[in-house]
């Protein structure tokens, strides 16, 4: 039966994923996934000067070894595969903060495969333009899982705020105007007295 052993590298913009497959006696066959601007890629085949590689919607790539081998290479899964999503979500200025910060925090703590050490964090960040800035920062065992996690979180966080009416801000501007034209300004003086 093969074991698997997994490596994560980042080479420049590539990010690639190895899966050795050994069996005994055999040699080890190395597949990769490879994430570049937010695509995700799987090599198929290493030639001597280019490597074949499939998107997983079945296009096919072309890319040079030199390009993959020449920049800097970072491993994810040196001493485990633990990874850190992040979420960031605004409420509005009217609303307690600390009310805010216990409700997002319980979604964490209740979630099944957010890691409870090292410990879920929320921050407020800024007191931006338009709403009050929280930063969401989270443990999971697999950052395979990353994405479907982070999508749970941001939905039960959307869910959560609306049962507790708390309102999820868009952006604002004030519009001060110099002059105004007399006949708009004599149309909506004259509503007012209708109304």
């Amino acid at each position: 039966m093969p074991s698997n052993i997994f490596s994560y590298y980042t080479y420049g913009s590539y990010t690639i994923k190895s899966i050795n497959q050994c069996a005994p006696n055999k040699i080890p066959i190395i597949l990769y996934n490879i994430t570049r601007k937010n695509l995700t890629l799987q090599l198929k085949e290493i030639g001597i000067r280019a490597s074949n590689i499939q998107t997983f919607e079945g296009a096919e790539i072309i890319v040079p070894n030199g390009e993959m081998i020449s920049n800097k290479v970072t491993n994810w899964t040196l001493s485990n595969k633990r990874m850190r999503p992040e979420n960031v979500t605004g409420v509005a200025f009217k609303l307690d903060p600390h009310q805010v910060h216990d409700l997002l925090l319980s979604i964490l703590d209740n979630h099944p495969e957010i890691l409870k050490l090292p410990e879920p964090g929320i921050f407020l960040t800024s007191m931006g333009n338009n709403s009050l800035d929280f930063k969401i920062n989270f443990w999971i065992a697999d950052f395979i899982d990353g994405k479907r996690i982070r999508s749970e979180v941001l939905f039960k966080i959307f869910d959560v705020l609306k049962e507790n009416g708390i309102e999820i801000p868009f952006p604002q501007r004030d519009l001060h105007l110099r002059s105004v034209d007399q006949d708009i300004t004599i149309q909506a003086s004259n509503s007012k007295k209708k109304n």
